[in-house]
């Protein structure tokens, strides 16, 4: 009884033994790297096999694991600077991406043709190279984005040879006003038509409605004539002007830009020269020329009937010279557009001088 209960324990453990080595040889055999068969046909492409690469417009073959590891050495071993042929310097590789294209985005096979191409652009700011190392973008922002997809950038240095040296803004337009010494101010502010003037000053950067913007204030004012404008045009090629017509003013004399054309003064800025709004809003109020009162605006305005009329009441019945009319508007761009009435001197005169 004993040798027969002590025969089936030890076959027990055997059979317990023998599943526990069966469980763990299909265990072991799922692993990954794990290959069993040695004619197992391998996964990827083989040496000479064709891949095609989604940024080239052609197929090539793919390199094999050497050669692709000597151009991944190659591509990281590079100097902490890089020049193209005519001598503009790339301070890079630098992990992440540029934003904006330059161009179209169209990439380049290699990375010496594309920055040979951006050290002739103006508006290119650097190269971003794709993970593979087999396309070169050329990108507008020199600035370095964390990229996700390990992608490496180089950044174009400021010199002439990169044709990239930030010239200096033209001079700026004044108008005939000085700020007079020894003149009493409640002598001062013009009048056209017995009605004191309103000086507008706009600085526009790029605005596609800074001509409409003009337009409106005059079609919409009570006097349009005792209008003057004060433009800083800061636009790029193929922009709208701000003086923009739909005929020209020979043709259609009538158009309020044109009839009014004399009131409108223009100080034209390449966007690329810009130094942002303080700039251009110092460059309008240069153009005020002796005008009553004063009205600073964004170049993407809508107007009421009688605006000026009304404004004017406004000021008034503050009962102080020194007050400011502010205004805030939302857009359809569900951003704010800001206006600001004031007057340009002390008016306590009870005599009006006609200047025009």
């Amino acid at each position: 009884m004993g040798r027969r209960q002590g025969t089936s324990t030890l076959q027990y453990a055997i059979g317990l033994i023998f599943c526990f080595s069966l469980g763990t040889f299909f265990i072991w055999i799922q692993l990954p790297g794990v290959d069993t068969d040695s004619t197992q046909a391998p996964v990827g492409p083989t040496p000479g096999q064709v891949h095609i690469d989604p940024w080239r417009d052609r197929a090539e073959p793919e390199p094999d694991e050497a050669h692709h590891a000597h151009e991944q050495d190659q591509f990281e071993e590079v100097d902490e600077h890089v020049q193209a042929g005519n001598g503009c310097v790339y301070a890079g590789p630098k992990p992440g991406f540029l934003g904006g294209c330059a161009t179209d985005c169209r990439p380049y096979p290699s990375l010496a043709e594309a920055l040979n191409v951006c050290a002739g652009s103006r508006s290119c700011g650097g190269v971003t190279a794709s993970a593979s190392k087999r396309a070169f973008e050329l990108r507008q922002n020199p600035i370095v984005r964390h990229s996700q997809t390990a992608e490496m950038s180089y950044v174009k240095q400021q010199s002439k040879e990169c044709h990239n040296l930030p010239e200096p803004p033209p001079p700026a337009v004044h108008g005939a006003w000085q700020n007079p010494i020894g003149v009493d101010l409640d002598t001062l502010g013009s009048f056209v038509d017995n009605q004191p003037t309103i000086f507008i000053s706009i600085a526009a950067y790029r605005d596609p409605m800074c001509h409409i913007t003009i337009a409106n204030a005059l079609r919409w004012a009570a006097h349009p004539s005792r209008l003057v404008f004060g433009v800083v045009q800061q636009n790029a090629e193929g922009d709208e002007p701000c003086l923009y017509t739909k005929a020209p003013c020979d043709k259609d004399p009538g158009q309020l830009l044109c009839k009014y054309r004399k009131n409108i003064r223009v100080d034209e800025v390449p966007a690329i020269q810009a130094r942002g709004p303080t700039f251009g809003r110092h460059r309008a109020d240069q153009l005020y020329n002796g005008e009553y009162y004063a009205l600073q605006i964004d170049a993407h305005m809508y107007f009421v009937d009688k605006w000026d009329e009304q404004c004017i009441r406004q000021f008034e019945a503050a009962g102080n010279d020194l007050s400011l009319i502010h205004i805030s508007e939302p857009t359809r761009l569900l951003s704010i557009s800001y206006a600001v009435f004031c007057l340009k001197k002390k008016k306590n005169n009870k005599k009006k001088s006609q200047n025009r």
